[in-house]
């Protein structure tokens, strides 16, 4: 009893040393030494259910998060031997567990390539391929059994499983006998405003060049702009749980998670978390739900219709998840009926619809979705044809067709 109560008390030493070191700018890499003393006892991630007990219960509190992505950022590095820059697989069903091994990955200094599906998803490899993928940090129960290649690109495929060891395949790292030897004192890598930390999954090639699968280049700079744009307008209130349907393998699942967190919520994805993708990829949108206050799903203080909630929706649109522009849409339903009001551009990103040589069209004429700002992405991964021809004229032209409504604005 004594000995436990002196390792947590050295740990909080260490956190504190931790946390003064780290009084700069916040960055994608030290989200949670930037949050760890605002929310610290207050629980960041909830669970569905505990996955072979990896973690003491059922949520995390924002402290716990900081000293797991330290100990597993410190990890990644002595058994993967991870160099800044490289591209990590970061692969398991439960997106809480994801969005944690995420920020471990680029508190290493890693580019997070994030994966909910399991080896038998189509396309995978050529994903890994595309992105150059030289590590993976996986589920044990989900890709214990095999599933990844040995060689990525000629490369061998360096590999780490979250866990636990009583599951994992003999003769490979583990996240948990590893963490055992690590401290939870970690500096995170110093990151510039334009640094990649995540590749993530594009529905479709915005030129119509068959079926591919782009890989958006998401930069510190971009996370954390389009999170803190979309703070303000969403209905979040500290110490409320935020239940999200957004995938984390897309831009918009990031935006919301990182400005669920940001407003220091409890942040949890529904079992239909990894089914919401087909709603995704049919509006372009992600959505946060829930049964308490939260984030998409909203209840109101009145009840109305005869006992009936009044819900308000929030939408965040990206551009068909093609170039990660933000747009909002809010939606009020009353019973069985939805009154929606017009998609909004979050500032200070634009939009606008262009014809093909950039100027722009009258209204209720057809055109060229084109995007503008901070939280707009640098281009694709690997694909310097496509991000060329994408950008054009300051605008990243997406490739949607949309129509110009009043005062030039896309009726998306």
């Amino acid at each position: 009893m004594r000995r436990g109560s002196l390792r947590r008390g050295r740990d909080a030493l260490m956190l504190d040393k931790t946390r003064l070191a780290l009084r700069r700018d916040l960055t994608a890499a030290n989200l949670f030494e930037n949050l760890a003393p605002r929310y610290g006892p207050l629980a960041a991630l909830s669970f569905r259910e505990p996955r072979y007990h990896k973690f003491p219960g059922k949520s995390l509190t924002y402290r716990d998060c900081l000293r797991f992505t330290s100990l597993t950022a410190e990890a990644v590095i002595r058994e993967l031997d991870l160099k800044k820059g490289e591209r990590v697989l970061v692969a398991t069903p439960e997106e809480a567990e994801l969005l944690l091994a995420m920020a471990a990955v680029v508190k290493a200094g890693g580019v997070a390539v994030p994966e909910t599906r399991g080896p038998g998803a189509p396309g995978l490899g050529r994903r890994l391929r595309e992105c150059g993928v030289t590590a993976a940090l996986v589920d044990a129960a989900t890709w214990g059994d095999g599933g990844l290649p040995a060689e990525v690109g000629g490369m061998p495929l360096r590999v780490m499983f979250l866990g636990p060891s009583s599951v994992a395949p003999q003769g490979h790292a583990v996240l948990d006998r590893s963490m055992e030897a690590c401290e939870p004192l970690f500096l995170p890598y110093t990151l510039k405003p334009g640094n990649v930390v995540a590749l993530c999954l594009a529905t479709e090639d915005p030129f119509g060049r068959g079926e591919r699968e782009l890989a958006l280049m998401l930069s510190n700079r971009g996370l954390l702009q389009a999170a803190r744009s979309i703070l303000p307008l969403l209905p979040l209130r500290r110490g409320r749980e935020c239940r999200c349907r957004a995938s984390l393998r897309r831009p918009s699942g990031l935006f919301l998670a990182v400005a669920a967190l940001l407003a220091g919520t409890t942040l949890c994805f529904p079992d239909e978390a990894a089914g919401a993708e087909g709603e995704e990829g049919a509006e372009g949108a992600g959505l946060l739900v829930s049964g308490r206050c939260a984030v998409s799903a909203v209840r109101t203080a009145e009840e109305v219709n005869g006992g009936e909630e009044a819900l308000l929706h929030l939408s965040l649109f990206t551009a068909g998840e093609r170039a990660t522009a933000l747009s909002l849409r809010l939606s009020l339903r009353l019973g069985g009926r939805v009154f929606s009001l017009p998609w909004v551009t979050v500032p200070p990103n634009r939009a606008a619809v262009l014809d093909e040589v950039g100027g722009r069209v009258a209204e209720g004429e057809e055109g060229e979705l084109a995007v503008w700002g901070p939280a707009v992405t640098a281009g694709y991964w690997n694909d310097l044809e496509t991000t060329f021809r994408s950008w054009r004229d300051g605008w990243l032209r997406t490739g949607m067709r949309v129509t110009a409504g009043r005062g030039g604005k896309p009726v998306l």
